[in-house]
């Protein structure tokens, strides 16, 4: 495995469809830098059950651990006073998530919020389970709390079991939770209320700015927006490093598992190489690739 595409893959920006099947219809991913590698991925789990998906969780850095899916990311963020969970994934398989939660060690009923990137099925769907096992409060942007209100007003079970508005998070406000910060920026485009979450990564004794939940594919109409919000995003940076929102969609040749997508079983011991900490440079290299795509796009 070249150690250069794994490094890019885990810094890579990330999309997402509304669901699976979803997914793995539609043509959003036309030209973007991770389409090959999308289209592999989804292509091994057509036609199996949402478990099929199921990976053992582990650890990313101290204070950031995987435990989503091959196809959907969910990170868990230890505190000192309790757990952090950032994306739920499906309404089937949020068991799995509370499962993988439970493997690393940790007690599920220690969840104190559950924070949404944004209102699409595979990231909402499980947070209503999760929140009935946990009581922990399910926390997104006002424009993707509406969305998942209209969705689930619909009564389709794989929406998940139906959520109240709860905690409503404004771009640039910040979550202190023990020992951890978190800060969110609404980054449009996916979705009106795409929030990207900052962290401050620990690895090997340092801290890194590390950036969870971007998602620049376009939905219809809003090109322009995710346009913006790719400049935004810089202009925010510099950014050490970026966990993406699913972790096979990321400028590779080969199909990946999480664990390699995220670098943890591919790059060395160094802690500093853990999290792809290639620095702003190739971060916002990264970025450029995305928004000549979304331009190109916009152009046809």
């Amino acid at each position: 495995m070249n150690r250069y595409c794994v490094l890019l893959g885990i810094i890579a920006v990330l999309t997402v469809g509304s669901s699976f099947v979803e997914a793995q219809t539609n043509n959003d991913a036309a030209g973007m830098p991770w389409e090959a590698t999308r289209a592999a991925a989804l292509k091994r789990f057509e036609g199996l059950p949402m478990a099929a998906q199921k990976t053992e969780p582990f650890k990313i850095v101290d204070n950031v651990y995987y435990v989503g899916l091959e196809t959907v990311g969910s990170y868990l963020i230890p505190t000192s006073e309790g757990l952090i969970l950032l994306d739920a994934t499906y309404a089937d398989t949020a068991d799995l998530v509370l499962d993988s939660v439970r493997t690393l060690g940790h007690d599920p009923a220690q969840i104190k919020y559950v924070l949404i990137t944004h209102g699409h099925a595979d990231h909402f769907a499980g947070a209503g389970r999760i929140k009935q096992v946990t009581g922990a409060r399910v926390g997104m942007a006002l424009a993707d709390w509406e969305n998942v209100e209209r969705v689930q007003s619909g009564g389709n079970q794989s929406n998940g079991i139906r959520l109240t508005r709860d905690l409503v998070i404004k771009d640039g406000e910040m979550l202190t939770l023990g020992d951890t910060q978190l800060w969110f920026y609404l980054i449009s485009g996916h979705t009106a209320g795409n929030l990207v979450t900052e962290i401050h990564a620990v690895a090997g004794g340092r801290q890194f700015r590390t950036a969870i939940g971007v998602d620049f594919e376009p939905s219809p109409g809003m090109m322009p927006a995710s346009l913006k919000s790719i400049e935004r995003l810089k202009e925010l940076g510099p950014w050490d490093a970026m966990l993406p929102s699913h972790p096979y969609l990321a400028p590779v040749a080969i199909p990946l598992t999480a664990r390699q997508m995220l670098g943890v079983d591919a790059l060395p011991a160094n802690p500093t190489k853990q999290l792809g900490l290639v620095g702003a440079q190739r971060v916002n290299a990264y970025l450029d690739q995305i928004r000549i795509a979304i331009q190109a796009r916009l152009a046809r």
